[in-house]
């Protein structure tokens, strides 16, 4: 679990967090659990609202300029192989749609590297999961709303830095089109059904699936990423070296991906896994013959990681 922090930083929540304290401060009758940080707390956030006065208080008292009231995250570390996902989006809508739900953090925050052309793609299933379907009345009211900027209406997941690189009417001539399709493509699957049918599933629904689907090929979706410094030698592959690279821990294996252009550049298996150790200062991985000390502010995370898909390998 992650908390974004009034200063809209993102970072792990450790059971001992200060938040804590504060929190016992200002509810007393709040004891101290040695089981779970969380469960209180949750508890709090969906029926007092007297806990966000209280935070909003907080922040008004420390002078932060433009604050954002701190927010409890649930973050998706799991990902199993596509044909177990598969099964379990189509029986647990939750897990559908915060799965989903992820997926547009992720692209907001880049993530992941798409051209336009490919964001205006996801904008169009995006705009048929948010709005609805396709029609003229919907756009007329979109441009209302956005002022005619419709751009903005999918600012959830194409962030600024993305969308400056195209006019407004650029990204219009893209999305209106691939929202029509997503519709028609919809509708004419959603008209091979039936509604007595087992497999009976929403327009809704399935637009998430369909908008998933698109990031199966997609090599980071479904890895873990950390961005690592190597300790010592720079690591290399090929005629690169590589001080600092992200990290991809996945269901199948262990990625090294390139800083800028966020392609894999080593894949190994659970298999040629030695040993995996903590340091002072971050993680150590020994694959055959080769030993990598990796910087990172997260190394029981990514440690619990790699224990967690090497037990399930053996056990499936």
């Amino acid at each position: 679990m992650c908390i974004r922090d009034r200063y809209g930083i993102i970072r792990q929540l450790d059971p001992d967090e200060v938040l804590y304290d504060s929190v016992l401060k200002k509810f007393p009758l709040l004891k101290r659990q040695t089981t779970s940080f969380f469960e209180p707390v949750l508890k709090l956030f969906r029926s007092n609202e007297e806990y966000y006065d209280f935070f909003y208080q907080t922040i008004e008292e420390e002078e932060v300029e433009n604050p954002d009231p701190p927010q409890l995250l649930l973050r998706k570390v799991i990902y199993f192989p596509r044909d177990v996902e598969t099964r379990t989006n189509l029986k647990e809508d939750t897990h559908l749609q915060l799965s989903c739900d992820q997926l547009f953090f992720d692209l907001h925050n880049l993530v992941y590297n798409f051209s336009p052309s490919e964001y205006s793609s996801l904008a169009g299933l995006y705009c048929y999961i948010t709005f609805g379907r396709y029609h003229d009345e919907s756009v007329d009211i979109l441009r209302l709303k956005y002022k005619n900027r419709l751009v903005n209406c999918i600012g959830a997941i194409i962030p600024k830095a993305v969308r400056r690189t195209q006019t407004n009417e650029a990204w219009e001539r893209w999305i209106l089109p691939a929202w029509d399709k997503a519709t028609k493509e919809l509708e004419i699957f959603a008209d091979e059904q039936t509604a007595d049918s087992e497999t009976f599933v929403d327009f809704n629904t399935l637009a998430r699936l369909s908008f998933i689907n698109l990031f199966n090929s997609v090599e980071l979706y479904g890895a873990g990423l950390y961005w690592v410094q190597s300790r010592g030698d720079p690591v290399k592959w090929g005629d690169k070296t590589f001080d600092f690279f992200w990290l991809g821990v996945r269901h199948d294996g262990i990625i090294f991906i390139e800083p800028e252009q966020k392609r894999s550049f080593a894949l190994y298996s659970y298999t040629e896994i030695k040993d995996v150790s903590l340091t002072p200062h971050g993680i150590q991985i020994a694959f055959g013959d080769s030993l990598f000390q990796l910087d990172n502010p997260n190394p029981f995370e990514i440690q619990s990681l790699i224990q967690f898909y090497q037990n399930f390998i053996k056990t499936r």
